[in-house]
């Protein structure tokens, strides 16, 4: 606003005068009549619609606080109050803190602390056991203060509380049992702590090689090596080192681990497995035969186990079973779809994979209607087809016909009905091989 008094204040030499002596010169002095379309873009509309007048700013122009829309002062409240809530939190905690004598991290004497002995390992007797002397909170000790170590009454170990090894003890001790360790502080400081300590026999590790063995097989021997004997013994010297999978005969499929180990002298950690696989049977099916019947089906077959462990509960069944194709032969192989070991043992075995043969035998099917034509005495037994026949008993879609079909009579002498015999029936067609032929008995005249 300032700015545009000062601007239209230049075209009259009489304001400009007083405003360089710093005298304001009055609104209606020395100021040109405004457009229009200046007062809108300078002037502010309230609600209603009535222009609002720019206040000037304070001295000082760029320290002036203008102030902020409702909703910015809300925000500004919300977040004070959550910085207030905040802060009050933390100190609360600090407090709390503090109470605990977290933050005390001052020595403090003697007295006022709480000591314990720790174990940093099992004690065993045999091996090297390790023990602490703990305080709750940092100890001023006296420079002048001694921490003795007595086992058993006898006093194994002293040192000065300012170095960190007298705060530890390493010691084997002499016996499997109870024990009492306690520790002391001489000097100005006193201290005595004690804690009793029950010694476990010394422990041996024994580490089994792994094996395997199939089910219904008797354990493998087991190969193994032993650490952690003392007083000068050895594998050979200690009594009850016969280590065994922890499994037998009849153990089903899976992991076995090495059976735990009692002995006088000393406990056993043992590690080492036996792994049972399963055991490989074979199979052997009965009625694998069939008349052809132009399928490749194979009949319904009951199967019986070779090798299976007695007493087992453990069969075969399958889905269905089905030729290699559909025509009559011998030695033919069979597939077994779904074939698989059912019962409770099954787990324990595996099949394996004998092939499975059986039989198709060709279809008897009759030469019907064949006739032989009477003859006249001629010496002679060769005979005549008036007609062929045909055959009856085909599978529906086979292609088969009478071939070549030969005949004579029994005997050459003259007489009725005598018998005629078929010294050859041929079969013809791409299906011939699937079937033999039951021949007819014929009769025929051998006149005068």
């Amino acid at each position: 606003m300032e700015n545009k008094r000062k601007s239209a204040g230049k075209k009259e030499s009489g304001a400009k005068s007083e405003n360089s002596k710093g005298k304001r010169t009055p609104a209606s002095a020395g100021r040109q009549p405004e457009k229009k379309g200046a007062a809108k873009k300078t002037a502010k509309k309230t609600a209603a619609g009535k222009p609002v007048e720019k206040k000037p700013a304070a001295k000082g122009g760029a320290g002036a606080v203008k102030a902020a829309p409702n909703g910015e002062a809300a925000v500004g409240v919300r977040s004070t109050l959550t910085s207030v809530v905040l802060w009050t939190v933390i100190f609360a905690i600090a407090l709390m803190l503090i109470g605990l004598n977290v933050f005390n991290t001052r020595p403090v004497p003697l007295e006022q602390a709480v000591a314990s002995i720790n174990m940093e390992n099992e004690a065993r007797y045999g091996a090297e056991s390790r023990l602490t002397l703990s305080f709750d909170k940092p100890v001023d000790f006296d420079k002048e203060t001694e921490i003795v170590w007595i086992v058993d009454g006898t006093e194994v170990k002293r040192g000065a509380p300012t170095d960190k090894d007298g705060m530890t003890l390493s010691h084997r001790f002499s016996s499997v049992g109870g024990h009492n360790v306690t520790v002391k502080a001489e000097g100005k400081d006193t201290l005595t702590v004690s804690r009793d300590i029950d010694v476990k026999k010394p422990l041996l590790t024994l580490t089994a090689r792994n094996a395997r063995k199939t089910y219904g097989e008797a354990n493998p021997d087991v190969i193994f090596q032993v650490s952690g004997f003392v007083d000068g013994d050895t594998q050979d010297s200690v009594e009850g080192l016969e280590p065994r999978f922890d499994a037998d005969e009849k153990s089903p499929v899976g992991e076995y681990g090495v059976a735990a180990l009692t002995l006088d002298k000393y406990d056993v950690a043992v590690s080492g497995k036996l792994t049972v696989t399963p055991k490989e049977i074979s199979i052997a099916a009965e009625n694998l035969t069939k008349v052809y019947d132009g399928s490749d089906a194979a009949p319904e077959t009951e199967f019986s186990l070779r090798g299976a462990v007695g007493g087992d509960d453990v069969s075969v069944v399958c889905d269905s079973a089905r030729f290699g194709d559909k025509n009559a032969g011998v030695n033919k192989k069979v597939t077994f779809d779904g074939l698989r070991l059912a019962g409770k043992d099954a787990a324990n075995y595996r099949l394996d994979g004998t092939t499975l043969k059986g039989e198709i035998l060709p279809k008897e099917i009759t030469l019907d209607g064949a006739e032989v034509s009477d003859k006249q005495f001629d010496g002679g037994t060769a005979a005549t087809f008036k007609s062929l026949g045909r055959f009856t008993g085909v599978v529906e879609g086979d292609e088969i016909s009478v071939g070549e079909v030969s005949a004579r009579f029994e005997n050459a002498s003259a007489g009725k009905g005598k018998t005629v015999l078929i010294d050859k029936c041929v079969i013809q067609g791409k299906d011939a091989a699937n079937y033999k032929v039951k021949l007819p008995l014929l009769k025929a005249d051998i006149n005068n």
